[in-house]
């Protein structure tokens, strides 16, 4: 019996031992390198042969340096890892400040100069948090400053008596410059790094950042990251913050060395780190498919404007034919019109950017696409020549489709998308879900769509509860903080869907209920981003972010961002804009009073599609709220608008008559 009883015992405590946590291993120390200007292109055996090395067992990846600036240039890069938020300094990059008696000479200047931007970034947060560390060049002494300027340890050159005492060391390898002189300087760069390699005789985890753009760039770039040691495989690098393999941002990297040190974490910095995504292939297959996500960024950057003159060229040939009486030209046309936009997602499914002449590539794909879709709708149009909405139901239902199943399952689309859709790794401004472009595309088809299927139900509460079935569907994925994850889009489309329903219903809309539709509208969203808020900190999207920004009363700053770069894209239009604002007037005017304008087709397609004119009026509303509550202004109704109108066309020429049913 006591040999049963203590064989008991030993079980009972070795399943508790079991259970408790291992106590946790000293953090192994950590190095990080920042090499301004670094691109994956430059990364070769002949070229960098300890950086290559080095990638063989590392996670791999490209960094958004976005700051404060289109251009981030070596200092904004120090700044942001210093204040673990987007930070800069001057825009013309001059050099780096110098490190006179351990303090980083015109620090105040440098702190004094965040103010004048919207992300309350406060350097000096990385010094004041890590209680030893090792500064190696000018640029790692701007990082590790405390609030002050001083720099508790300071070399000029890596050496084994600097960075071995202390868990902590960072290294400026120097800057990058573009044109003359690059290849002397990455080959410069890569025997620093091997020089700090060799300094270090303890296992070290290693992270390697390209941590800007180059002094004398003339545009935004990705550049290298890369990670190795505790807590890193042979994977592509991500972060939740980007929920994108092979992509992470800057300010995450501090968050980074946090984790891996087991630091208290600040205030300043973000919640999510670099960590493995899925597994890469060899490091020379993985550098291309890398390069790849920044071609397409580039790709994306300069094709925009030229595919939107073209869907403009289209559509004006679309109303030209319709005024000459070509009916058939006209739906074409507009059918044609319509189908770019989601054909500029779609075309993405070809993998463009990885062919020699990536720019070509994708015009054709997207072209290819557009004929496709407009073919498709415009052979249900002669199919079905007594639906009058058909055409442009096919359209919007195709566009609805795809992109919502593209959010659904990660976005890959809007990654790609030549027309622009706010998820650009350069502009940095968010990494998945809807963009304002991508949103203003879905939001006209879906409302358009919905006036198409109302038109096809018995009973005027049947079509509002169709509309309003349908159209909270839709509002789900554009709100739902893993697919859509859109403050602003959802505020814009309850609204709309609610003023359709009621309209297809026979509702008469009072000011009370016009209200109440945007009381609706601020439940919704604020439920979402409560819920995405009550989740883990890593695991918030920016619904949950805005919660805890008035939580901080941090929302003063974020509208004020908002409307920073709102006005900003205003400006940049110049004569744009104000060619656009009266033609939007006019346009939205036409909508509810056709009669104005004598529009007489839009007029009988209001009298032959019943449900055309309150589909149309709910577009004007969702552009309208869009305008107002999202950062990217007149890009949103332009977009719907571009959207919208082809589809219009082919229903004033259409010579059918839909069968309204009772």
């Amino acid at each position: 019996m006591r040999r049963i009883v203590v064989a008991l015992v030993c079980t009972v405590l070795g399943v508790v031992a079991g259970t408790l946590p291992a106590a946790a291993a000293d953090p192994a120390p950590v190095l990080v390198v920042g090499i301004a200007g670094l691109r994956w292109t430059d990364v070769t055996p002949e070229q960098t042969p300890n950086l290559s090395k080095l990638a063989g067992n590392a996670a791999l990846g490209t960094v958004t340096v976005r700051a404060v600036h289109e251009r981030a240039c070596p200092l904004d890069g120090w700044l942001t890892l210093s204040a673990g938020r987007r930070a800069g300094g001057p825009q013309d990059c001059g050099e780096l400040p110098d490190v006179v008696g351990g303090k980083v000479e015109g620090w105040p200047e440098l702190v004094a100069a965040q103010q004048q931007f919207s992300y309350r970034a406060t350097p000096g947060g990385w010094g004041e948090q890590v209680t030893c560390a090792t500064a190696v060049g000018r640029g790692a002494a701007v990082a590790l400053a405390d609030r002050q300027g001083n720099v508790d340890r300071y070399v000029e050159e890596p050496s084994i008596d600097a960075l071995d005492d202390c868990p902590l060391t960072v290294v400026d390898a120097g800057a990058i410059p573009a044109g003359s002189g690059r290849e002397a300087a990455v080959k410069a760069a890569d025997v620093r790094l091997g020089q700090a390699l060799g300094a270090t005789t303890r296992p070290t985890t290693v992270l390697v950042a390209g941590l800007s753009d180059e002094p004398n760039a003339t545009g935004p770039a990705l550049r290298v990251a890369l990670a190795t040691g505790r807590g890193f495989d042979t994977d592509y690098l991500t972060s939740h913050s980007t929920r994108w393999p092979g992509l992470v941002q800057l300010p995450d990297l501090r968050a980074t060395v946090t984790e891996l040190l087991a630091l208290p974490k600040t205030d300043d910095e973000p919640n999510t780190q670099w960590e493995n995504g899925k597994p890469r292939p060899e490091p020379a297959e993985a550098a291309r498919e890398l390069t790849g996500i920044d071609t397409a960024a580039q790709v994306l950057r300069e094709q925009a404007i030229p595919l939107i003159a073209v869907i403009a060229a289209v559509v004006l040939l679309a109303f030209g034919a319709a005024v000459l009486r070509r009916s058939h030209l006209a739906a074409a046309l507009g059918l044609l019109g319509a189908a770019f936009p989601v054909s500029a997602y779609a075309a993405g499914l070809i993998g463009w950017w990885r062919s020699d002449s990536p720019t070509r590539t994708a015009w054709i794909a997207v072209v290819v696409c557009a004929l496709l879709v407009a073919a498709l709708a415009y052979g249900a149009r002669r199919a079905l020549p007594h639906l009058r909405f058909v055409g442009p139901a096919t359209v919007a239902a195709v566009t609805v489709v795809v992109l919502a199943a593209d959010v659904i399952t990660g976005s890959n689309l809007q990654h790609t998308t030549l027309l622009g859709s706010g998820v650009s790794p350069i502009l940095a401004g968010r990494f998945f879900g809807f963009g304002n472009v991508a949103f203003s595309v879905f939001a006209a088809s879906v409302l358009l769509l919905l006036g198409a299927l109302a038109t096809q139900v018995n009973g005027r509460l049947a079509k509002g509860g169709v509309v309003l079935g349908v159209g909270l569907l839709a509002v789900a994925v554009d709100g739902w903080p893993d697919w859509g994850a859109d403050f602003g889009g959802v505020l814009a489309l309850v609204p709309a869907v609610l003023l359709l329903a009621a309209n297809v219903a026979n509702i008469r809309l009072t000011p009370l209920r016009v209200i109440l539709a945007g009381l609706a509208a601020v439940v919704v969203v604020g439920g979402i981003a409560v819920a995405d808020w009550l989740r883990p900190a890593a695991d918030r999207t920016h619904l949950g972010g805005f919660v805890q920004q008035i939580l901080d009363g941090e929302l003063w700053p974020a509208l004020l961002r908002k409307l920073e770069t709102s006005f900003g894209i205003a400006v940049a239009a110049g004569v744009l804009s104000l060619i656009a604002i009266p033609v939007f007037i006019a346009v939205f005017v036409t909508v509810f009073r056709p009669d104005w304008f004598r529009a007489n087709g839009l007029i009988k397609a209001y009298e032959s599609w019943p449900t055309l004119k309150p589909s149309l009026q709910a577009v004007v509303v969702a552009a309208i709220v869009g305008f107002a509550l999202n950062d990217s202004g007149l890009v949103v109704p332009a977009t719907m608008l571009m959207t919208a109108l082809p589809l219009v066309v082919v229903a004033s020429v259409s010579n059918g008559r839909v069968r309204e049913r009772a």
